[in-house]
């Protein structure tokens, strides 16, 4: 397979064609020191077989901060000997490290109080103080980029990554649109980049690798009319003076942080394929102008992918970062010829913002939705230890908290049934991968159900569990993992006929009429009104209680909410009061206390669900089980796959 043969970059032999993106993982302290938990981390995903490691960003000065908490620093020579540690245990495990290297400039955290740019360009941030860098502030700048790179060569990495993507400082002297300088610094916009590059190399000399990041289309132009960014077809233009000035290899991303959802990922709303592949033709066509390895980043965790673009030459490696949270072991998986076994990124962005949302960001050590194990590798919470005493477990529910269960029970050494009372196992994962931009949850299911058949697990589908099934089988333990129920809101004429639940929509149990009104205005309500608005002949009214919409900032809930811009929905928020549903539609009293009618044909309640617990409390007071009963998932409180998979995991442990 192309994907497993070595490549050369620089002075360097890396082993495979798989490299680890930058990713911020906040495992080391607040003010920057790696930690064990950072060692054993990287640790974990270089022992997954990955050939290419690239720690995430570490700013090169204080003023060029990101809105980051526990991001590393190499800002003095007191930061080598952690670094140290986390390059010795790459290099343990055989893979190539790197460090990025970069400066948020006009981006800088609100905490910075004066940021800097190439210049002072529109789009800037209100109440920004931001100021132009004048020649000697520059002379510093580059002289702090050339001296961190080289503590990161003295605590033993095999090179850095210069941050030149997403609207990163040397990206804002190389784009027409943040660049409006007139000094040599404007006439040439790469000249920041190339003096930069040649100080490092300078100072760390021929034998240590520079890699660049670079945005291979700043997108500009997709969400502002009147700017000018640089577009794939300067790509000419820019990448040979780099390869000239020192690069060993590029890393083709794209965008601006000024540009949501174009830059560090293609979104899988906006890009064909659902996001795959979405910056290939980028990589393509750097490919064409360039005589060193491109690396490609965004959506390439598809491993047909990976082999396909390789093998037609668009680019040298893939890159990914998230799914090697999902799944360290993806290479080797790839390698053992199991690629069925690997555990997909479902690109929720949990392992970005967290159960708090977009409001929390980065205030907590990195985890995954779908990897439980994923940040806290040192401690070894997650690891599968097998039982000193095998029992007979009782699981029941096949979504995918049950299976997540049953998967670890099993590989533990305990005997294990599943339950499941529909005609196949998924449960709610269904209806969670219908919405636009959300198939790849469909993933997760193929992933856990392809385990219970690997693993030989006992499932009995078409089973609704009762006390006389238990009373029959008699298990030693029993985890109610049997999903939450929808919540029906206590609205008069929510009986009636044109009523339907949003799940039995996403799972094409119901239809709707041609006008539409949506109770329940969170995540679930926003993603029904995004795909029921797919059909433009359908008219749409979003409604909630609550001043806003998908209010927990969780990015699917947020996509979906955008998406939403430009379609035939009506949003309707702050609802004081449901007053009731009838032929007509729905009444209810507005934020302004009007009494309205909404007009519709369907009523679709996506009011969230409720805890589904009563078989538990039932065989606990019966005393059927000879040990424990435990609930999992929405069976215990209706939440997420998040919590579904991790409670799962913490439970089959416990037993």
């Amino acid at each position: 397979m192309k994907c497993l043969e070595p490549i050369k970059l620089g002075h360097l032999q890396v082993k495979n064609r798989f490299s680890m993106a930058p990713m911020d993982v906040r495992l080391h302290t607040h003010d920057g020191y790696a930690t064990e938990r950072s060692v054993a981390h990287y640790q974990r995903i270089a022992r997954g077989g990955t050939g290419l490691i690239n720690l995430e960003l570490h700013v090169v000065r204080a003023d060029g901060m990101g809105p980051y908490f526990m991001d590393p620093r190499i800002t003095d020579d007191s930061y080598i000997p952690g670094m140290k540690k986390i390059a010795e245990a790459i290099h343990a495990e055989g893979a190539v490290c790197q460090v990025e290297l970069g400066h948020f400039g006009k981006f800088s955290a609100a905490e910075v109080s004066s940021a800097v740019s190439a210049s002072v360009p529109p789009l800037t941030a209100p109440g920004k103080n931001l100021h132009e860098l004048s020649e000697e502030d520059i002379d510093e700048l580059l002289k702090a980029f050339s001296v961190c790179a080289s503590r990161v060569k003295q605590a033993g990495f095999d090179g850095v990554m210069l941050h030149g993507a997403h609207g990163f400082l040397p990206q804002q002297f190389v784009s027409p649109h943040s660049n409006r300088r007139s000094d040599r610094w404007g006439q040439d916009r790469l000249l920041f980049s190339t003096e930069m590059i040649r100080g490092v190399r300078e100072a760390c000399g021929n034998e240590f690798l520079i890699g660049y990041r670079l945005s291979g289309d700043e997108y500009y132009q997709k969400l502002y009319k009147d700017v000018t960014g640089y577009t794939v077809d300067n790509l000419a233009e820019i990448i040979p003076p780099l390869i000239e000035a020192g690069v060993n290899s590029f890393d083709i991303s794209a965008g601006a942080l000024d540009v949501p959802r174009y830059y560090a990922g293609p979104d899988p709303n906006l890009f064909p394929d659902n996001g795959y592949g979405g910056y290939l033709p980028l990589a393509a066509a750097a490919k064409k102008v360039s005589n060193v390895p491109i690396i490609v980043t965004g959506q390439m965790q598809d491993p047909e992918l990976i082999e396909r673009v390789l093998n037609e030459g668009l680019c040298d490696m893939a890159g990914m970062a998230r799914q090697f949270l999902a799944d360290p072991d993806f290479p080797s998986k790839i390698a053992e010829g199991r690629p069925e076994d690997i555990r997909r990124c479902i690109g929720c962005g949990y392992c970005a913002v967290g159960a708090g949302g977009l409001a929390a960001i980065d205030s907590h050590s990195v985890q995954c939705a779908v990897n439980p194990e994923a940040g806290w590798i040192l401690e070894g919470y997650h690891a599968i230890r097998p039982a000193t005493d095998p029992r007979k477990v009782m699981v029941v529910g096949g979504g995918a908290a049950g299976m997540e269960t049953a998967r670890i029970l099993k590989l533990r050494g305990h005997q294990v049934s599943l339950y499941e009372k529909s005609s196949r196992l998924g449960g709610q994962l269904h209806a969670a991968s219908v919405a636009p931009g959300k198939a790849d949850i469909g993933l997760l299911t193929r992933y856990l159900v392809t385990q219970m058949e690997k693993l030989k697990i006992e499932v009995r589908l078409n089973t609704e569990v009762t006390i006389t099934e238990v009373e029959k089988r008699k298990p030693d333990v029993l985890v109610l993992a049997a999903g939450g129920n929808p919540f029906v809101p206590p609205i008069p004429g929510i009986d009636r006929a044109n009523v339907v639940m949003g799940v039995d929509l996403l799972c094409k149990e119901a239809d709707t009429g041609s006008r539409v009104v949506i109770i329940g205005g969170e995540e679930v309500g926003c993603e029904v009104a995004d795909y029921i608005s797919e059909d433009k002949e359908k008219n749409v009214t979003l409604t909630s209680l609550l001043p806003g919409f998908s209010t927990k900032g969780h990015v699917a809930g947020l996509r979906a909410l955008m998406n939403l811009h430009g379609k035939r929905v009506d949003l309707v928020p702050g609802v004081r009061q449901y007053i009731e549903i009838n032929d007509e539609g729905v009444r209810i009293i507005d934020t302004e206390g009007t009494d309205r009618l909404l007009e519709a044909d369907t009523v679709v309640i996506t009011a969230g669900s409720k805890a589904n617990d009563s078989l538990a409390a039932e065989i606990r007071n019966k005393g059927l089980v000879r040990y424990s009963v435990f609930t999992v998932g929405d069976a215990s409180e209706p939440r997420s796959i998040v919590e579904a998979i991790h409670e799962g995991a913490v439970v089959a442990q416990h037993i």
